[in-house]
C-alpha cells in the first residue's frame, strides 16, 4: 500500500535509490561513464528536482491511484533532468541504456514509497531507512572527496560496492536490534572486520585500514559526534532551529572549504608549522610523548619553537591522528585541527548567543557567520598563516560568556569554573591571546567585586578562587615548560618597536581588505564589526544586562585603544605596561588583541539588539545585519581567492614535504642560539655530518663526520654564466644527484662583489622533484660555502644551477668561469658516527680510546642518554650541543628527550586534569 511519509525521511530514501540507480546501471552500461563528476552532478540534480517536485506531509494514507500519478510525475521528471544533463555533458546515452536508467529507477523509487505493514515492528520508520540512506550518501561523498586527495584508495565503484554491501549488513542488524546505538556498534565493527579480512579477496593491500577507516569508522564518528553535538546544543525546539543551523553550516562551509585538503596552503609560516605538525606526530607514532622538542629529520636540532608554545594544536593533531589510524599527512591533520576549531567556535559562538539571547536566535545566527567570516579571523586562517591564533577562536567566546555569567545575581560555581576551563585552553592555544584574555576577564572581575563594595563575602572569593585554580591546573603543563625547557643562550626578544609596529598599518586597517588578502594590515575589525561595534556602544540593553554591556564595551574600547595610535594615550599605555607583557605579546599586538576584541564586539552587538530601541524592531535589525553579511561575504572571497591560489597540488606538496627540499627557515631558529659553527638559516644540514668526538682532557676534536665525509677526493669544477632571461643566469654545467649517495657541494664566486640568489633545480620539470635555493650576500660570497644535497627519488636527478643577481643588470653579460665548486660524494652508513634513527637518537661508534661525543642537538635540560645500555650524564659541549661520554672500543649510543621533572610532572597532572574534567562533564 502507497502512503505519506516524513519529507526529510522520504529525501534520504530517494537520494538512496538514486545512488543504487547509478551504481547499478553504469556498472553495466558503459555508455554512462562512472566517475566522481558525475556522481556529484547526478546527486545534485536529483536533490534539486526532489526539493522542487516533493512536498510531503504527515498524513493518513492516500488511495494508490493519487500515490502512483505522484511517483510517476517523478520519475519523469527526475530522469528527464538526468539523461539531459547527460546529453549536455556530451555523453551521449543510448536508448537502451536510457531505458535500462528508467526502468531501475522506477521500481527503486516505487520501493523507497512502499512501507509493507508488517515493517512497523521492525522500527523502519524509526531508525533504519534513515541510517541506510544517510550513511550511504556520506560514503559517497567521503569516496568523492578523499579518493585521490588523502588516501589514495582504489576505484571508487569498488569501494561503493563494498560501502552499500556493508551498509545493507547494519541496516539488517538494526531492523531486528532492540537499541538502535548497539546495532550501530555491532554493525560498524562487522563491517570494520570485515573489510580488514579482505585483502586477498578484493586486492586492496597497503590500503585496508583507509577502506575501513573510510566505510565504518568515520560515519561512526560522525554519528557520534553529531549526537554529542546535538546533546551539547539541545534538541531543535522548532523546525526554524533546523533551518538556522543548516544556514549557520553552510556559512561555516563556504568559509572553510580550502582547509579541506591534504595539500600545503599558505606561505613560509604555514610550511613551518606544517614541519612542525610532521616532526611531532612521527615522534608520536615513534612512542615519544609527551613532545617539547624537535628530534627527527625534518627539524633535527632540538629546537623548543614552536611545541612548547602551542600545546593545544599540536597535542589537538596527534589525538586526530589517532582516531583516523594514522592514515593522513601532516597537512591534512594541520588542517583538520583548524577546521574543526574554527567550525566550533562559530557553532560554540551561536550557541552561547541564544543562551544570552533566546528570543533572538535568528541574529544569534547572523552574528556568529559574521564572526567567523571577519577579516581577523581569515586573515589569521589565510593571509597571515596565524595558525596558533586560529586556534582560540572555539573558546574565547566560552570566556567571555563566563565573565557576563559571572555578573548575573544567580551566579553560580560553574560559570567560574567554565570561565577557568576556556582561559586554560585559550593560553594553551596560544599564551598571547591568552594573556590578553586573561587580562579582560581579571580587570572585569575587579570591577564586579568593586561594585559589591562592602557586600563582598567569602562565598565570592571562594567562586573566583574556582576560576583561578582549575585555569593554573589545566594549564600547568604550559607555564612550566615555558620557564624550564630552554636551549641553552636562546634568544628573547624584547618586542619594543611596538608603536612603530602599530603606525605602519593607519589607515589601511580602515579601508577594505587588499586584493591579494596578503598583508598585516588586513587582519582588522571591518566596516561590518565597526559599525556592530558602535551600536553596542549607543544602544545598551535594559535591566541587569545594562552593567555587564557596559563592561564588556569599555574592555574593547580599551583594547581598541592599544591598537590604534591614539596620540598620547597609546605610547603612554605601551610605556607603563610591564616589560613581559610586551615580550609575550611581540612586535605586532594586532595579531594578539584583535581576536579578543571581535569576540567582545559579537557580545556588545547582541547586548545592542537586545535594547530598547532595537528589541522590538526586527526589520532594524535585518536592515542592519543582512548588508553587513553581505558585505562580509564579498570581503571573504579575497580570503577564499588567496587560499586557492595557495594551494600546492599533490604531487608539489609531497615534493615539499621532503626533507631534502625543506630549507631551515628563520622561525625555526629564532629563538635558538646563534651558533657560528653551524650555519642553519638557509641552509639544508645532513645533521649526520654535525656529529663528531673530542678528546675529554681538551675538548679538541677527534673524529668529525663532516671532515670523514669530504675526504673523497674530487677535481674542482670551473663553469660559467649565460644570461637565460632577464635578470636570470644559467651556470653552464650541473650534476646528477644519485639516490642511495649524499654530496658535500662547495661553492666559491670568482668575484668577491657577487650578491644575489643561487637555485638548483631540475630545468623544465614542474614541480621540480629537487630544489635548493640560498643567498649569497658580498661578505658571504668571498669564502666557500658548503651545502649537502642529496635526494630521496628513486631514479637520478639532473639539475642545473640558476643565479638570480641583486642587481638585475649584473645578468646582462656572461662570464666565462662564474663559480668553482667540489661535489663530494658521501653514504651515512660509511662515517665514523654512525646515526641510524633520529627520534630517538640512536647512533653507534667505535673508537680506541675513550671520547666525548658531541651530538647535532641543542642542549637544554631534560636529556638522558645510555651507553651499551648503561646510563651516563649529559652535559653542554662549548658549542651549546649535547655532550655525553664514551669509553674505548664499541658504541651503542641512545638519547632520549624527557624533559625536567617538573614539566613532566606538570603535565602529567594537566593531562589528568582534563581527563577527569571530560569525565565529569559526561556524567
Amino acid at each position: 500500500m502507497l502512503e505519506r511519509i516524513t519529507q526529510w525521511r522520504q529525501r534520504s530514501l530517494d537520494v538512496t535509490a538514486v545512488l543504487a540507480a547509478l551504481l547499478l546501471v553504469s556498472r553495466f552500461r558503459p555508455e554512462l561513464p562512472f566517475n566522481g563528476n558525475n556522481l556529484i552532478l547526478a546527486s545534485v540534480l536529483w536533490a534539486v528536482g526532489l526539493s522542487l517536485t516533493g512536498h510531503y506531509k504527515r498524513g493518513g494514507p492516500v488511495s494508490p491511484f493519487a500515490g502512483a500519478a505522484k511517483l510517476i510525475f517523478d520519475h519523469v521528471l527526475l530522469s528527464g533532468i538526468w539523461i539531459g544533463a547527460l546529453v549536455l555533458w556530451g555523453s551521449g546515452p543510448g536508448l537502451g541504456t536510457a531505458l535500462a536508467f528508467s526502468t531501475a529507477t522506477a521500481i527503486l523509487l516505487l520501493l523507497a514509497r512502499v512501507r509493507l505493514g508488517n515493517l512497523r515492528s521492525l522500527r523502519y520508520d524509526r531508525w533504519a531507512l534513515t541510517t541506510l540512506g544517510t550513511d550511504l550518501l556520506f560514503g559517497a561523498i567521503i569516496v568523492v572527496a578523499v579518493n585521490g586527495l588523502w588516501w589514495s584508495l582504489p576505484t571508487p565503484a569498488s569501494f561503493l560496492y563494498s560501502l552499500l554491501a556493508g551498509h545493507l549488513l547494519v541496516f539488517t542488524i538494526s531492523a531486528f536490534a532492540a537499541r538502535p546505538v548497539v546495532a550501530w556498534t555491532f554493525g560498524q565493527g562487522l563491517l570494520v572486520g570485515l573489510m580488514l579480512g579482505a585483502d586477498s579477496a578484493l586486492g586492496w593491500p597497503h590500503t585496508t585500514w583507509q577502506i575501513a577507516l573510510g566505510t565504518g569508522l568515520i560515519p561512526a564518528f560522525a554519528k557520534g559526534l553529531r549526537i554529542g553535538l546535538s546533546r551539547l546544543i539541545g534538541p531543535p525546539p522548532d523546525q526554524a532551529e533546523y533551518w538556522r543551523r543548516l544556514a549557520l553550516g553552510a556559512a561555516v562551509f563556504a568559509l572553510l572549504h580550502p582547509l579541506c585538503s591534504a595539500q600545503m596552503m599558505g606561505a613560509s609560516d604555514a610550511k613551518v608549522y606544517a614541519e612542525a605538525m610532521q616532526d611531532f606526530l612521527q615522534q608520536v607514532r615513534a612512542g615519544i610523548f609527551p613532545v617539547f622538542i624537535s628530534q627527527t629529520e625534518i627539524a633535527p636540532f632540538g629546537s623548543v619553537f614552536p611545541f612548547r608554545m602551542a600545546f593545544y594544536h599540536f597535542n589537538f593533531g596527534a589525538l586526530l591522528d589517532l582516531l583516523t589510524l594514522r592514515s593522513l599527512n601532516a597537512y591534512a591533520i594541520q588542517h583538520l585541527t583548524l577546521l574543526i576549531s574554527a567550525a566550533a567556535g562559530a557553532f560554540g559562538l551561536y550557541t552561547l548567543l541564544k543562551r544570552l539571547a533566546p528570543a533572538l536566535p535568528w541574529e544569534a545566527a547572523a552574528l556568529s557567520a559574521l564572526y567567523l567570516a571577519s577579516p581577523v579571523w581569515l586573515s589569521a586562517l589565510y593571509g597571515l598563516d596565524m595558525y596558533f591564533t586560529a586556534m582560540a577562536l572555539p573558546w574565547l567566546p566560552a570566556v567571555f560568556y563566563s565573565v557576563l555569567r559571572t555578573f548575573q545575581p544567580d551566579r553560580k560555581w560553574r560559570s567560574f569554573l567554565l570561565l577557568g576551563i576556556a582561559l586554560a585552553a585559550t593560553w594553551l592555544a596560544h599564551p598571547p591571546v591568552g594573556l590578553w584574555a586573561s587580562a579582560c576577564a581579571a580587570l572585569s572581575q575587579l570591577v564586579r567585586l568593586a561594585l559589591l563594595g562592602r557586600n563582598i563575602r567569602a562565598h565570592d572569593l571562594g567562586q573566583l578562587s574556582i576560576a583561578g585554580v582549575s585555569c593554573a591546573v589545566l594549564s600547568a603543563g604550559l607555564f612550566v615548560s615555558l620557564a624550564d625547557v630552554r636551549i641553552a643562550g636562546e634568544l628573547v626578544d624584547p618586542s619594543v618597536p611596538v608603536l612603530r609596529s602599530i603606525t605602519s598599518v593607519v589607515p589601511q586597517i580602515f579601508q577594505p581588505v587588499s586584493a591579494n588578502a596578503n598583508k598585516l594590515s588586513d587582519m582588522h575589525l571591518g566596516y561590518g564589526w565597526h559599525l556592530l561595534l558602535t551600536a553596542g556602544i549607543l544602544f545598551r540593553p535594559k535591566g541587569a544586562a545594562a552593567f555587564p554591556h557596559f563592561v564588556m564595551a569599555i574592555l574593547s574600547l580599551g583594547l581598541l585603544v592599544l591598537i590604534y595610535p591614539v596620540p598620547v594615550l597609546t605610547p603612554m599605555l605601551w610605556r607603563i605596561l610591564p616589560w613581559e607583557v610586551t615580550n609575550i605579546t611581540n612586535i605586532w599586538p594586532m595579531q594578539r588583541i584583535y581576536p579578543v576584541v571581535v569576540t567582545l564586539a559579537a557580545l556588545v552587538a547582541l547586548g545592542s539588539l537586545r535594547s530598547v530601541v532595537l528589541s522590538n524592531s526586527p526589520r532594524i535589525r535585518a536592515l542592519l545585519l543582512v548588508p553587513l553579511c553581505f558585505w562580509s561575504a564579498f570581503e571573504a572571497t579575497k580570503f577564499l581567492r588567496r587560499a586557492r591560489e595557495h594551494t600546492s597540488p599533490i604531487e608539489a606538496t609531497r615534493i615539499i614535504s621532503k626533507v631534502e627540499n625543506s630549507p631551515l627557515l628563520p622561525s625555526w631558529t629564532a629563538y635558538t642560539p646563534r651558533l657560528p659553527s653551524i650555519p642553519l638559516i638557509g641552509h639544508v644540514r645532513d645533521p649526520v655530518l654535525l656529529n663528531r668526538l673530542l678528546d675529554p682532557q681538551t675538548n679538541r676534536e677527534v673524529v668529525d663526520n663532516a671532515r670523514a665525509a669530504a675526504e673523497t677526493p674530487v677535481a674542482v669544477v670551473e663553469i660559467g654564466a649565460r644570461l637565460l632571461s632577464p635578470g636570470v643566469m644559467r651556470l653552464t654545467r650541473g650534476f646528477t644527484l644519485e639516490p642511495g649517495w649524499r654530496y658535500q657541494l662547495q661553492l666559491a664566486f670568482t668575484d668577491p662583489r657577487t650578491a644575489g640568489s643561487l637555485q638548483i633545480r631540475p630545468l623544465n620539470e614542474e614541480p621540480p622533484r629537487f630544489f635548493r635555493e640560498i643567498a649569497f650576500t658580498a661578505a658571504q660570497s668571498t669564502g666557500i660555502a658548503n651545502l649537502h644535497v642529496w635526494t630521496s627519488e628513486p631514479s637520478a636527478v639532473a639539475v642545473e644551477m640558476l643565479f638570480r643577481p641583486e642587481n638585475p643588470a649584473d645578468a646582462d653579460h656572461a662570464a666565462a668561469v662564474f663559480l668553482k665548486y667540489r661535489l663530494i660524494p658521501y653514504r651515512s652508513d660509511s662515517l665514523p658516527i654512525k646515526v641510524t634513527s633520529f627520534a630517538p637518537y640512536i647512533a653507534t661508534v667505535d673508537h680506541p680510546t675513550p671520547s666525548l661525543l658531541e651530538t647535532h642537538r641543542f642542549y637544554a635540560r631534560g636529556y638522558r642518554a645510555t651507553v651499551n645500555g648503561k646510563k651516563v650524564p649529559v652535559t653542554e659541549s662549548p658549542d651549546h650541543r649535547v655532550l655525553l661520554p664514551l669509553g674505548a672500543g664499541h658504541n651503542e649510543i641512545r638519547l632520549d628527550y624527557f624533559g625536567p621533572p617538573s614539566v613532566q610532572a606538570a603535565f602529567w597532572l594537566s593531562g589528568l586534569a582534563w581527563v577527569a574534567l571530560a569525565g565529569f562533564g559526561a556524567w
